[in-house]
Parts: structure tokens; C-alpha cells; sequence
């Protein structure tokens, strides 16, 4: 899996996609992942896919917002 890696990365950083036959390299190497393994590959995959929640207001705006209410 190391050069399919090593492909998809020199890939990723020059902007461009992985190619249909690499993916489905990657697909049938994921059959030999341990279920562990698996698992920590779908929360990584899932943490990626999942957009990063930023917050609306800081801390700082909150408190004077707090404070005109009071």
C-alpha cells in the first residue's frame, strides 16, 4: 500500500484526483484492513467530510451582548 500511498499524496499535493484505477486499488486493499483498523479509517473519513463547526460570535462578543440584556 506504501507506492499507492505515496502516488495518491504526490497526486493530492499537485491538485489533481486520484485516478479511477488507483481508487480501485485502494478499494480492494481496504479488504485487508482489520476491523479496527477500519474503524479508525471511517472517523478519520468522517471527521473529513463532516464540516469543522466555527464559532458565530467570540467570547468577547457574547459578554457584551450578555451585558445589553441585563
Amino acid at each position: 500500500m506504501k507506492g499507492t500511498q505515496t502516488a495518491y499524496f504526490v497526486n493530492r499535493s499537485k491538485g489533481n484526483l486520484m485516478s479511477k484505477q488507483q481508487f480501485e486499488q485502494l478499494k480492494e486493499q481496504l479488504k485487508l484492513l482489520s476491523n479496527s483498523q477500519l474503524k479508525m479509517l471511517q472517523g478519520q473519513i468522517s471527521s473529513q467530510l463532516t464540516p469543522v463547526q466555527s464559532e458565530l460570535i467570540s467570547d468577547e462578543e457574547m459578554q457584551a451582548l450578555a451585558q445589553l440584556f441585563r
